[in-house]
């Protein structure tokens, strides 16, 4: 018996030891991967929601294919002094692959202050969602490729990205997102949003964004989109800039304002619709500000105001039809107290009214009845290459604009 007890003392001590060790919370950077303690990302997240964290913690993914339904709930000691960094180990998004197993591709729940690098995921199922973020602020995708389903479809079942339940500050930026029947869709009432430098291609929608505040949608792409390009919707705080979006259907503003201390802006963007309405505004939309845009549409309006819209300042745009109809269509008495001037419009030609107040006008119409466009002009617009590049050059609307201040370039970066 006496031999045995320093055998005991030594199993118990090394139990203990073990146990210690299994239980330190992590902090550092992880490798996960063939060969590795975890070899996937399921694993190292199981042992992190038992473990927690002791500060930041960085995953680096090893180049593959692994496929699995990621699941990352629960995380309690995430924070701001304690963040999650997963990405690629090679810094290439193409070199790992992130599919979906049967399921979504990638769900978080209740977490927060993760940020996903340089990976890709992709969503091979007909109907699932690729991303799936439900009640977790500070979520970051950065240099990510998102590839949602092939079904093309209005529901929001197969979004690519999907938001759900107040996601405050998520960030989206220099992703490309393909397919799905959204490219992003979010009902979860954020606040601080910020997609910059996307392109979002191959959707039925292309994004619908509801109950966000202090939002920011800048430097992106949107193309060959079946339905609506963009629809915000009862959004607080907006500031659009610097994007060409091009969709079948129109762009939506639906119910949106600023704040008393905030903007409602957009800026040198290009929105062309090849079937509808460059951009519809319905509902009840005020202090919405628009300077130097393009709003295009190859068979209707390029701006269409179709509710109640309260202090718009409307200046530095162009907007243009490429059809024998009105240019900008205002249904009487939807404008109040709107400032609307220096501004180019067009149409197929000529002989073709290119307003509507209530009644078909011609420009000097408008101005007259209106009292909006003294320092504006009416011809025929120019473009880099329409309908591919709907870009505005040279031509009848050069240096007509009035200079607003903070706007420096234009949508052709001079």
């Amino acid at each position: 018996m006496k031999r045995q007890f320093p055998k005991f003392i030594a199993f118990f001590i090394a139990v203990m030891v073990s146990t210690m060790l299994q239980a330190a919370p992590f902090i550092g950077t992880y490798v996960v991967g063939s060969g590795e303690t975890y070899t996937s990302l399921n694993s190292i997240i199981n042992a992190m929601n038992t473990e927690g964290t002791s500060g930041h913690v960085t995953i680096k993914i090893k180049d593959g294919t692994y496929t699995q339904n990621i699941n990352i709930s629960g995380i309690s000691t995430l924070s701001e002094t304690s963040t999650l960094t997963i990405e690629s180990n090679s810094g290439s998004a193409s070199n790992v692959i992130l599919r979906s197993a049967n399921s979504y591709t990638l769900y978080t729940y209740n977490v927060s202050h993760i940020s996903f690098k340089n990976l890709t995921f992709v969503q091979p199922y007909l109907y699932q969602r690729c991303l799936y973020i439900n009640y977790s602020n500070n979520i970051e995708f950065d240099n990510c490729v998102i590839t949602g389903t092939t079904y093309n479809s209005s529901s929001t079942s197969y979004s690519a990205i999907y938001l759900a339940n107040r996601c405050d500050d998520f960030t989206l930026k220099n992703c490309n997102v393909t397919e799905g029947s959204y490219g992003l869709y979010s009902t979860s009432s954020a606040k601080n949003m910020m997609i910059d430098n996307c392109t979002f291609k191959d959707h039925y929608y292309g994004l619908r964004i509801y109950y966000a505040n202090d939002l920011t949608f800048s430097n992106n792409t949107v193309s060959n989109i079946s339905s609506q390009g963009t629809y915000f919707y009862n959004i607080t705080d907006i500031d659009v800039n610097n994007n060409n979006i091009s969709s079948s259907s129109y762009n939506y503003i639906q119910n949106c304002r600023a704040s008393s201390n905030g903007q409602a802006i957009f800026t040198n963007n290009i929105f062309h619709s090849t079937n509808s309405y460059g951009i519809r505004l319905s509902s009840t939309n005020s202090d919405l500000e628009f300077y130097h845009n393009t709003f295009l549409s190859n068979s209707s309006y390029g701006f269409y105001v179709s509710s109640t819209t309260i202090d718009m300042v409307f200046k530095n745009n162009l907007v243009a039809t490429n059809n024998c109809t009105y240019a900008m269509r205002v249904n009487e008495g939807d404008l109040q107290n709107a400032d609307i001037d220096y501004n180019a419009y067009s149409n197929s030609s000529p002989s073709c009214d290119p307003m509507y107040n209530g009644n078909n006008l011609s420009f000097e119409e408008w101005k007259s009845i209106t009292g909006f466009d003294m320092n504006s002009v009416y011809g025929q617009a120019n473009f880099v290459s329409f309908p591919a590049d709907p870009k505005p050059q040279n031509g009848l609307f050069v240096n007509i604009c009035n200079p607003i201040a903070g706007i420096t370039k234009d949508i052709n970066g001079v």
